[in-house]
Protein backbone atom coordinates (compact mmCIF):
# COMPACT_ATOMS: atom_id res chain seq x y z
CA UNK A 1 0.00 0.00 0.00
CA UNK A 2 2.86 2.32 0.83
CA UNK A 3 4.52 1.73 -2.56
CA UNK A 4 1.32 2.61 -4.37
CA UNK A 5 0.92 5.85 -2.45
CA UNK A 6 4.55 6.80 -3.19
CA UNK A 7 3.91 6.29 -6.91
CA UNK A 8 0.78 8.41 -6.71
CA UNK A 9 2.66 11.14 -4.85
CA UNK A 10 5.28 11.31 -7.57
CA UNK A 11 2.72 11.90 -10.36
CA UNK A 12 0.74 14.89 -9.14
CA UNK A 13 0.59 16.44 -5.65
CA UNK A 14 -3.07 17.54 -6.03
CA UNK A 15 -4.07 14.13 -7.35
CA UNK A 16 -2.08 12.51 -4.54
CA UNK A 17 -3.98 14.43 -1.85
CA UNK A 18 -7.32 13.40 -3.30
CA UNK A 19 -6.24 9.79 -3.64
CA UNK A 20 -4.77 9.69 -0.15
CA UNK A 21 -7.97 11.14 1.33
CA UNK A 22 -9.99 8.59 -0.64
CA UNK A 23 -7.82 5.73 0.63
CA UNK A 24 -8.11 6.98 4.21
CA UNK A 25 -11.92 7.14 3.83
CA UNK A 26 -11.97 3.55 2.52
CA UNK A 27 -9.77 2.39 5.37
CA UNK A 28 -12.02 4.08 7.93
CA UNK A 29 -15.08 2.45 6.34
CA UNK A 30 -13.35 -0.92 6.50
CA UNK A 31 -12.61 -0.32 10.19
CA UNK A 32 -16.28 0.56 10.82
CA UNK A 33 -17.47 -2.49 8.90
CA UNK A 34 -14.98 -4.68 10.73
CA UNK A 35 -15.96 -3.18 14.11
CA UNK A 36 -19.66 -3.62 13.33
CA UNK A 37 -19.05 -7.21 12.21
CA UNK A 38 -17.08 -8.00 15.35
CA UNK A 39 -19.80 -6.42 17.51
CA UNK A 40 -22.51 -8.39 15.67
CA UNK A 41 -20.74 -11.74 16.05
CA UNK A 42 -19.88 -10.97 19.68
CA UNK A 43 -23.55 -10.27 20.44
CA UNK A 44 -24.63 -13.33 18.47
CA UNK A 45 -22.18 -15.47 20.43
CA UNK A 46 -23.39 -14.04 23.75
CA UNK A 47 -27.02 -14.76 22.86
CA UNK A 48 -26.19 -18.32 21.90
CA UNK A 49 -23.94 -18.93 24.92
CA UNK A 50 -26.91 -18.52 27.28
CA UNK A 51 -28.07 -21.99 26.17
CA UNK A 52 -24.93 -23.40 24.58
CA UNK A 53 -23.91 -25.91 27.22
CA UNK A 54 -24.99 -29.50 26.58
CA UNK A 55 -24.01 -32.82 28.07
CA UNK A 56 -24.98 -35.69 25.77
CA UNK A 57 -25.27 -39.12 27.39
CA UNK A 58 -23.66 -41.98 25.46
CA UNK A 59 -26.37 -44.18 23.90
CA UNK A 60 -25.03 -47.37 25.45
CA UNK A 61 -22.09 -48.81 27.34
CA UNK A 62 -20.47 -52.23 27.25
CA UNK A 63 -19.96 -53.86 30.62
CA UNK A 64 -17.41 -56.60 31.12
CA UNK A 65 -18.53 -58.85 33.94
CA UNK A 66 -16.58 -61.08 36.28
CA UNK A 67 -17.97 -64.20 37.89
CA UNK A 68 -20.15 -63.02 40.80
CA UNK A 69 -18.75 -63.76 44.21
CA UNK A 70 -21.67 -65.19 46.19
CA UNK A 71 -21.50 -65.65 49.92
CA UNK A 72 -23.04 -69.09 49.50
CA UNK A 73 -24.12 -70.95 46.37
CA UNK A 74 -27.32 -72.92 47.06
CA UNK A 75 -26.87 -76.67 46.90
CA UNK A 76 -27.38 -78.06 43.40
CA UNK A 77 -26.85 -74.69 41.69
CA UNK A 78 -23.97 -73.23 39.66
CA UNK A 79 -23.18 -69.57 39.19
CA UNK A 80 -23.32 -68.51 35.54
CA UNK A 81 -20.80 -66.12 34.16
CA UNK A 82 -21.54 -63.25 31.77
CA UNK A 83 -18.62 -62.18 29.64
CA UNK A 84 -19.90 -58.80 28.51
CA UNK A 85 -23.17 -57.07 27.93
CA UNK A 86 -24.24 -54.01 25.97
CA UNK A 87 -26.63 -51.99 28.12
CA UNK A 88 -28.72 -49.07 26.91
CA UNK A 89 -29.33 -45.63 28.30
CA UNK A 90 -32.42 -45.48 30.50
CA UNK A 91 -32.39 -41.91 31.85
CA UNK A 92 -30.65 -38.76 33.00
CA UNK A 93 -30.77 -37.02 36.38
CA UNK A 94 -29.11 -34.24 38.37
CA UNK A 95 -27.39 -34.52 41.75
CA UNK A 96 -26.58 -31.96 44.41
CA UNK A 97 -22.99 -32.81 45.20
CA UNK A 98 -21.15 -35.92 44.07
CA UNK A 99 -23.43 -38.76 42.91
CA UNK A 100 -21.90 -41.17 45.42
CA UNK A 101 -23.76 -39.19 48.13
CA UNK A 102 -27.09 -40.02 46.39
CA UNK A 103 -28.59 -36.51 46.69
CA UNK A 104 -30.77 -36.77 43.56
CA UNK A 105 -32.65 -33.55 42.80
CA UNK A 106 -36.32 -33.69 41.91
CA UNK A 107 -37.03 -32.16 38.49
CA UNK A 108 -39.54 -29.32 38.13
CA UNK A 109 -41.13 -27.80 35.03
CA UNK A 110 -39.30 -24.74 33.63
CA UNK A 111 -40.14 -22.43 30.74
CA UNK A 112 -37.28 -21.92 28.30
CA UNK A 113 -37.73 -19.58 25.31
CA UNK A 114 -41.50 -19.84 25.69
CA UNK A 115 -41.50 -23.66 25.76
CA UNK A 116 -42.34 -25.67 28.85
CA UNK A 117 -39.76 -28.29 29.77
CA UNK A 118 -41.08 -30.87 32.26
CA UNK A 119 -37.69 -32.02 33.55
CA UNK A 120 -35.84 -28.91 34.73
CA UNK A 121 -33.44 -28.16 37.56
CA UNK A 122 -32.01 -25.01 39.15
CA UNK A 123 -28.31 -25.75 39.52
CA UNK A 124 -25.26 -24.33 41.27
CA UNK A 125 -27.24 -22.57 43.97
CA UNK A 126 -25.67 -21.52 47.26
CA UNK A 127 -26.53 -24.76 49.00
CA UNK A 128 -25.13 -26.93 46.16
CA UNK A 129 -21.67 -25.36 46.15
CA UNK A 130 -20.40 -26.59 49.56
CA UNK A 131 -21.17 -30.15 48.38
CA UNK A 132 -19.23 -29.96 45.12
CA UNK A 133 -21.76 -28.24 42.84
CA UNK A 134 -24.13 -30.23 40.67
CA UNK A 135 -23.52 -33.40 38.69
CA UNK A 136 -25.39 -35.08 35.86
CA UNK A 137 -25.88 -38.83 35.92
CA UNK A 138 -26.62 -40.91 32.82
CA UNK A 139 -28.07 -44.23 33.96
CA UNK A 140 -27.96 -47.49 32.04
CA UNK A 141 -30.24 -50.46 32.56
CA UNK A 142 -32.00 -48.58 35.37
CA UNK A 143 -28.93 -47.67 37.44
CA UNK A 144 -26.98 -50.89 36.87
CA UNK A 145 -24.29 -48.52 35.61
CA UNK A 146 -24.19 -44.74 35.85
CA UNK A 147 -21.83 -42.33 34.10
CA UNK A 148 -21.47 -39.00 35.91
CA UNK A 149 -19.99 -35.62 35.09
CA UNK A 150 -19.89 -32.31 36.93
CA UNK A 151 -22.06 -29.52 35.50
CA UNK A 152 -20.16 -26.33 34.71
CA UNK A 153 -20.49 -24.03 37.73
CA UNK A 154 -21.49 -21.04 35.58
CA UNK A 155 -24.74 -22.78 34.59
CA UNK A 156 -27.92 -21.86 36.50
CA UNK A 157 -30.75 -23.83 34.85
CA UNK A 158 -30.68 -27.24 33.16
CA UNK A 159 -33.32 -29.42 31.54
CA UNK A 160 -33.40 -32.93 30.10
CA UNK A 161 -34.16 -33.52 26.44
CA UNK A 162 -35.16 -37.05 25.44
CA UNK A 163 -35.52 -38.51 21.96
CA UNK A 164 -35.21 -41.85 20.22
CA UNK A 165 -33.00 -43.06 17.41
CA UNK A 166 -34.29 -44.99 14.38
CA UNK A 167 -34.19 -48.24 16.42
CA UNK A 168 -36.29 -46.71 19.23
CA UNK A 169 -33.32 -46.58 21.62
CA UNK A 170 -33.46 -43.80 24.21
CA UNK A 171 -31.26 -40.77 23.63
CA UNK A 172 -30.85 -38.09 26.31
CA UNK A 173 -28.95 -34.90 26.89
CA UNK A 174 -28.86 -32.24 29.55
CA UNK A 175 -29.06 -28.69 28.18
CA UNK A 176 -28.04 -25.84 30.46
CA UNK A 177 -28.29 -22.07 30.53
CA UNK A 178 -26.54 -19.33 32.45
CA UNK A 179 -29.93 -17.70 33.01
CA UNK A 180 -31.88 -18.34 36.19
CA UNK A 181 -35.38 -19.50 35.23
CA UNK A 182 -38.03 -19.78 37.90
Amino acid sequence: MLLLSEKWLSVDADYDDKMLKHLLRIMKMKDKILSTGILFFTCLGAAQSAIAYEIVCPKSVTVIYAKPDLKQVPEGWDVSEKKQDLISLSGVGVYSGKPVDLAVLKPNPVIINGQKQQLGWQVNREYDNPYGGNWVGCSYNYYEVELTRQIDRSMKTCWAVYSQDKYQATLAKLVCSTEVVE
